[in-house]
């Protein structure tokens, strides 16, 4: 087994989950990850740290299809991959969120995802069907599910 330099290991809570997306060369699964730290800032506050989730898949693989099915909000995960630097900044991705104020996302690629709790059936009509398709999808760009922990 090798080891990689640039390896991350987390657990957290899962804050969207976007869905599959199928290409040529496999599927991508893709999902947001908050995770608290255990202390907090001077304010007396927690300062969450998101995490832009990809799980990627061979087209003949159905490792994705049974991981989303499992996956929901707030559902706790331990993730394990690798960090994707944004190319312009060599850091975090930067966007301005849907309040106005700049904010920061790591990307990281999966290898391994374990879910921790997996998701409850719920009434909830936005809630994941069982097919793993959400009524309400969350926009992958606006991030807008930061501003709304899962906990």
């Amino acid at each position: 087994m090798s080891i990689s330099i640039n390896s991350l290991t987390f657990t957290g809570r899962v804050g969207a989950v976007f869905g599959i997306k199928k290409y040529n060369s496999g599927s991508v699964l893709e999902f947001t990850v908050a995770v608290r730290p255990n202390f907090k800032n001077k304010n007396g506050e927690y300062d969450t740290q998101w995490y832009f989730c990809k799980v990627w898949d061979k087209p003949e693989c159905s490792y994705i299809n049974m991981l989303s099915s499992q996956l929901a909000k707030g559902g706790a995960v331990t993730c394990t991959g690798q960090l994707e630097f944004d190319p312009a900044t060599g850091g975090p991705r930067l966007f301005t969120g849907t309040d106005g104020v700049w904010k920061a996302v790591f990307s990281v690629n999966c290898k391994d995802v374990v879910v921790q709790s997996p998701r409850q059936q719920s009434s909830d009509p936005g809630a994941p069907s069982k097919s793993g398709a959400k009524t309400d999808k969350p926009d992958r760009d606006s991030f807008s599910d930061m501003d709304d922990i899962p906990w």
